[in-house]
């Protein structure tokens, strides 16, 4: 028996942030922004997932009303989420995810990457890949749906649904950014290297990411210059860390510190340097707990500034906790206290006592 499970968020277009192109809504008018932040980003992947999230009201999910399993089990799989909202017109089939994750409680990641402030922290009750998400465009919404609640485990007509949306599934938009795209260059333009470098920084600073990872595509093909090709390699890195592709962003920022081993200038260190706090910070955001202790460690090593000692430490005090590597957390804490500084004091006391709790079971 197929899973299936229905869920209401407030009326969008794309469900990719809100912007002045797309604002949440409801029947009655604009909803608030904060309310609606994160199932605003239902379709927006993060590094190649897409994050579900509804308003439930802190409670947990009914997963056995779903598939047949024990209370004490926390997450099911291969679950079809069929996402509704209201509009004007009633309330519409807008989306899907197929072969998703659902989880009984809410669950959250710190990231802030969007520079949105209402949505540092990802909210969500369903995970898929990316390539199993489907938008529905707005003129194609006319499945109506009756119920009232904001999610629905048994509906009567899901077989009737489920046959709907495999007939429109050739209309539907995949949220998932392609290789070509992302790999297409931007056409010969009369602009010197250096301008044309510009702009696409220019470009990428204004959101337009994938216009502006063509152009670097571009330049990367035409630059001959080694130290130019680094920065333009990093800003594409940039790029991509934007659009919150992680592990195309990691492929390119190990490039540019591999072709930075051959020089030894100041200002290549400072984009080095740049280089392993990007790479740092992916490798931690992407769970990839060894290579990020490992760049944290060498950051701590080679910057001069104590602030930016004591944030290495801190990302490696973390890690250690994620990991549960006390003894690589007992030895962070004692560099810390060798530097004899009481900036962080207060984070690292509560990484003392994790510590004190740990060694004591």
């Amino acid at each position: 028996m197929q899973k299936v499970v229905f869920c209401n968020v407030i009326y969008m277009n794309r469900y990719q942030g809100i912007n002045d192109k797309d604002k949440p809504r409801s029947v009655s008018g604009y909803a608030n922004e904060v309310d609606s932040a994160n199932q605003c980003y239902n379709f927006m992947p993060n590094n190649h997932i897409c994050y579900g999230y509804f308003d439930n009201n802190n409670q947990n999910l009914d997963i056995e009303k779903v598939a047949n399993v024990p209370a004490s089990v926390q997450v099911i799989h291969d679950v079809t989420v069929i996402w509704t909202a209201a509009n004007e017109q009633g309330r519409k089939i807008v989306g899907w995810y197929e072969h998703a994750d659902m989880y009984r409680s809410c669950q959250i990641f710190a990231d802030d990457t969007l520079g949105d402030e209402n949505h540092a922290n990802w909210k969500y009750y369903f995970e898929t890949n990316e390539q199993y998400a489907y938008i529905i465009p707005e003129n194609e919404r006319s499945f109506s749906v009756s119920f009232n609640d904001n999610i629905q485990y048994n509906a009567d007509n899901a077989s009737q649904v489920l046959s709907y949306l495999n007939s429109i599934r050739n209309k539907c938009i995949n949220p998932a950014i392609s290789e070509d795209i992302l790999n297409k260059r931007a056409p010969q333009s009369p602009l010197h290297s250096k301008a044309l470098f510009e702009k696409a920084c220019e470009l990428s600073d204004a959101g337009s990411n994938i216009k502006a990872i063509q152009i670097f595509n571009l330049l990367e093909s035409q630059v001959k210059e080694q130290l130019d090709l680094c920065r333009i390699k990093f800003m594409h890195g940039w790029a991509l860390n934007r659009l919150l592709l992680y592990d195309e962003a990691i492929d390119v920022y190990k490039q540019v510190l591999n072709m930075m081993k051959q020089f030894d200038i100041d200002e290549i260190k400072v984009l080095q340097l740049d280089c392993m706090w990007q790479l740092a910070w992916l490798y931690q955001r992407t769970q990839q707990y060894p290579s990020a202790w490992q760049m944290y460690d060498q950051l701590f090593k080679a910057e001069l500034e104590l602030g930016d000692k004591l944030n290495a430490l801190f990302h490696l005090m973390y890690i250690a906790t994620q990991e549960k590597n006390w003894n690589g957390l007992k030895s962070v804490i004692n560099v810390y206290d060798k530097l004899n500084t009481k900036e962080m004091a207060n984070d690292v006391n509560e990484y003392r006592k994790i510590l004190q709790r740990a060694q004591k079971q």
